[in-house]
């Protein structure tokens, strides 16, 4: 809690935006246990984004706490490395929040469920004096020993990352430690808990901050048998989410010769049949809000790429243009681009000896793989770190850093290099 969700619609006012903030999905969750009539809900760090955060948090956690206190149900938490400073305090002016492992140590409290089945929830927090760093293994500390009843570990740390500054801890040590499951906080992308036999991974971020946080998000239940046996099901509470998604250039209906006004058009009825396909892909995952940002990009082979790439790119001047409501989901865009290529026989181009074969034959190698495409690969990206890599940032150091990305980005420039060439000879051949 304390920051807000980014790449929002134009227009969309602070209060507006706060319906899909962390809060509001901490808001949402708290409502889906009392519905549910859960025993304990369970915090894994990083419920506020620093100490000045707390004044947002108190109130929310204060009313929350107070909700699920009444209805019997307990709260436990774990100060993580970003609310190290913040949680304690908030837990001292909410005492119904419980915090396990004070200042890096570790401790356990006892949960009763409804039916008499009884566990323990062992924790560890971040230590004050670290700032929210910490180096050591945490589990260095933890004793050794059998648990004579269900346990569920809550620890907010960082997995196979040696020596990092947020409690690095090996996967291999985590399974040596005979607890019912591991859930932990730090890394905002969930694992899929669900499908493990004995979970032990990330619970993943309550709401997507930003379209890089892609998919569902919300809270998890975690059904503990007496056995010890834990079964993990996702809860869609997440008051928004983020998606990308892909539209095929050969879904528009778009000839060579077709007006600019037929191209807008086209590229507005195909995002809108895809927003559609989305919607019954993700039906019942989405939150109370069901709102859905999407990252669109039209790809593949068009009669008219460069007709295209000129109206997306005047449509992205006013992305409103498709904030639509389909079968009760609000989408709306976040970013639309074109990566196309012309629809060329480029095979037969390659066969002459100009500018253009020479060209059409890199394209060929590109796409066919091997020694060529991965030397091209290679000093394509020696280039672009080398003069670039002080400004490198998210998306653009994403792409140099991935092959299959930095590929299409070669395809897509070269294509256009190519396309560009035949015009040039079509128009000097015309003269």
């Amino acid at each position: 809690m304390g920051r807000l969700p980014r790449a929002l619609p134009r227009g969309v006012p602070v209060d507006g935006a706060r319906r899909y903030s962390p809060a509001a999905a901490f808001g949402n969750a708290v409502e889906w246990a009392l519905d549910n009539e859960v025993d304990a809900v369970l915090l894994a760090g990083d419920v506020v984004d620093n100490i000045h955060d707390r004044f947002e948090g108190l109130p929310v956690l204060a009313e929350g706490a107070e909700k699920l206190s009444e209805a019997g149900i307990k709260i436990v938490a774990v100060a993580g490395n970003h609310d190290v400073e913040a949680l304690p305090r908030l837990a001292r002016l909410v005492p119904d929040i419980a915090v396990l492992g004070a200042d890096g140590s570790w401790s356990a409290t006892e949960v009763r469920g409804k039916d008499g089945t009884e566990i323990d929830v062992l924790g560890w927090s971040f230590p004050r004096s670290g700032g929210g760093h910490f180096r050591g293994n945490p589990l260095e500390t933890l004793e050794r020993r059998a648990f004579d009843r269900p346990t569920v570990g809550l620890l907010h740390a960082d997995i196979d990352t040696p020596g990092g500054p947020y409690a690095p801890v090996r996967r291999a040590d985590l399974e040596a430690v005979p607890v019912s499951a591991w859930l932990l906080g730090h890394i905002h992308k969930p694992h899929d808990l669900s499908s493990m036999r004995r979970p032990i991974g990330y619970l993943g971020s309550i709401c997507g901050l930003d379209p890089g946080e892609r998919g569902a998000r919300g809270a998890w239940l975690a059904n503990v048998h007496k056995s010890g046996a834990v079964e993990m099901e996702r809860v869609p509470i997440a008051p928004i989410r983020w998606e990308e998604l892909d539209v095929d250039a050969a879904e528009l209906a778009v000839g060579a010769t077709a007006d600019a006004a037929s191209v807008e058009d086209a590229v507005v009825d195909a995002v809108r049949t895809g927003m559609k396909r989305l919607a019954g892909e993700i039906a019942g995952e989405t939150g109370p809000e069901r709102a859905v940002g999407c990252r669109i990009r039209i790809s593949g082979r068009s009669p008219a790429p460069g007709a295209v790439r000129d109206a997306v790119e005047r449509l992205s001047v006013s992305p409103d243009t498709f904030d639509v409501d389909v079968d009760g989901v609000d989408f709306f865009v976040e970013g639309l681009s074109a990566s196309l290529r012309p629809e060329l026989d480029v095979g037969k181009l390659a066969k002459g000896s100009d500018a253009v074969a020479l060209l059409a034959r890199r394209i060929l190698a590109l796409e066919n793989g091997g020694d060529e495409a991965r030397e091209t690969l290679r000093g394509f990206r020696g280039k672009m770190l080398g003069g670039l890599q002080a400004g490198l940032r998210g998306s653009a150091k994403d792409v140099v850093e991935d092959d299959a990305a930095l590929l299409e980005r070669l395809l897509e420039g070269a294509y256009q290099a190519l396309d560009a060439a035949l015009s040039t000879v079509a128009e000097e051949g015309a003269e």
